[in-house]
């Protein structure tokens, strides 16, 4: 979801276990620069990371939040943040994890 001044929301859901989205979320945004503002935090289920932009990107920082279920089910949202009006996802693309198996091919 595009949010006003050009942010963005995106939610997820998976059967991934938490320490294996923090891994996923760790590399994706390392390997495009970004940095780690406040380090993986848990509270009971509940994670949480933020992740700080290049100066060359439009996005300002990135919040991780997802929450694992007792049924193994991972439910979570990213809340971007840009430095201007820039959208953050012009093309309306994302890099999702590969699905494992037996999970719904739909990101």
């Amino acid at each position: 979801m595009q949010v006003a001044g050009g942010g963005a929301m995106v939610g997820f859901v998976g059967s991934r276990r938490p320490k294996a989205w923090a891994a996923f979320y760790d590399d994706w945004f390392a390997r495009r620069g970004w940095e780690v503002d406040t380090k993986w935090q848990r509270s009971a289920k509940a994670w949480h990371v933020r992740y700080v932009a290049p100066p060359s990107d439009p996005a300002a920082s990135v919040d991780v939040h997802f929450c694992n279920d007792d049924s193994g089910r991972t439910t979570g949202l990213l809340i971007f943040t840009n430095k201007g009006t820039v959208p953050i996802f012009p093309e309306g693309k994302w890099d999702c994890p590969p699905n494992e198996p037996g999970e719904n091919q739909d990101p």
